[in-house]
């Protein structure tokens, strides 16, 4: 399902959500703003190998994509309240520094565990 829909769903009389895309939607519901270049936006995505940048771009997408809709389930309500959007706007980049080395492989980076922010 369409993390957009989701949101519809969840705020059914907040009809701007209908128009959202996953950069607004995060920085509605976080106050972080996604970094999402338009070069790698415009990038070639059937390329037979991605870019460093392509990889970082796509599981970023992946990852606030994830953390959206698990609060949009409620997911986050039962453990932290409910959740309300927060309508601010930030500098504040979503980047790759949500991601750590990991201990067992230090090779790999993983996600850090990330909640949405209510501000």
């Amino acid at each position: 399902m369409d993390v957009g829909e989701m949101a519809v769903k969840k705020y059914s009389n907040w009809k701007e959500l209908k128009y959202m895309g996953l950069k607004k939607l995060a920085l509605t519901f976080t106050g972080k703003l996604m970094k999402k270049p338009k070069e790698i936006t415009l990038s070639c995505w059937d390329a037979e190998e991605l870019s460093y940048a392509q990889v970082e771009y796509a599981c970023i997408d992946a990852f606030v994509s994830s953390q959206l809709g698990m609060h949009f389930k409620g997911v986050f309500e039962s453990v932290h309240g409910v959740h309300q959007p927060v309508r601010t706007t930030s500098t504040c980049p979503l980047t790759p520094t949500r991601f750590v080395t990991s201990p067992l492989t230090p090779t790999r980076i993983v996600p850090v565990i990330y909640y949405p922010i209510v501000i």
